[in-house]
């Protein structure tokens, strides 16, 4: 499944069932948006089944993107349980993305140690 683009209304139902739900906020006037796109589809397919992960186009929903304090592009927002968890600015490695999900869907598999290693540290 690729990666599905939401409005306002649709963003918050999909937030409100209470599943993981991961965000990404993009401009089409962004190149660095370019990249992040390539890596959400991919994150998208991996997913599909087991979280919601959509993105928003953050020029035809600017005030539910300030609504979320989303103030550079690209950033992903994750949330569980319709809260906050988690968000991300900037371009990130594939896996870090993946990481994130996974410490939502199975947090007993997943180290602080994970998190840092999929940022490319070692």
């Amino acid at each position: 499944m690729a990666l599905v683009q939401m409005n306002s209304e649709q963003l918050d139902a999909a937030i409100a069932t209470g599943q993981v739900v991961m965000v990404y906020f993009w401009t089409d006037w962004h190149e660095v948006c370019t990249e992040a796109t390539e890596i959400m589809e991919k994150v998208a397919k991996k997913y599909e089944g087991q979280a919601v992960i959509c993105s928003v186009n953050a020029d035809q929903e600017g005030f539910r993107a300030l609504e979320l304090g989303v103030y550079s592009i690209p950033t992903v927002i994750l949330f569980q349980n319709c809260e906050e968890v988690d968000r991300i600015s900037g371009v990130q490695p594939e896996g870090l993305y993946e990481s994130l999900l996974a410490s939502c869907l199975h947090p007993e598999e997943v180290s602080p140690y994970d998190l840092i290693n999929s940022m490319g540290y070692q």
